[in-house]
């Protein structure tokens, strides 16, 4: 059984409105809305790397820009000297991109990012050539 703990705070009135509502399971089917929908496929156009580009954060975006410029894989190795970063703030840095994957409704598009553990890092063929263009770095 799913187990989800949540905080409300406020008014005896809006507790009761926000109650309602947390209980209504029309609002739960319908809360990601027409636009997320829309953005399920399986493949991945400029304007759709784009719109996920804008929201990553810095430090995803210049960890990405770094193994897009090798289309054969980027290992770990080269990042981590290159960024002074553990493997594991790499990998925090690089959550930003699953993060807005999914929060933009793009799921069910193939993974941009994959780890190959005998060449490292590798991207999409997409995103690396929209990473490399200059519409996303501008």
């Amino acid at each position: 059984m799913a187990n989800i703990t949540l905080t409300v705070s406020g008014s005896p009135q809006e507790l009761t409105q926000i109650l309602q509502r947390i209980a209504d399971l029309e609002f739960w089917e319908n809360l990601e809305g027409e636009e997320t929908r829309q953005n399920r496929q399986r493949t991945w156009s400029d304007e759709n790397v784009s719109l996920v580009w804008l929201n990553l954060t810095r430090g995803c975006r210049e960890i990405l820009r770094e193994i897009a410029l090798r289309e054969e894989g980027t290992p770990i190795g080269v990042i981590t000297e290159k960024f002074q970063l553990t493997a594991n703030q790499v990998g925090g840095r690089l959550s930003s991109l699953g993060h807005q994957i999914n929060a933009m409704g793009f799921n069910e598009a193939p993974r941009p990012l994959e780890w190959w553990p005998d060449i490292g890092y590798k991207l999409l063929t997409a995103w690396r050539n929209a990473i490399l263009s200059k519409e996303v770095n501008s």
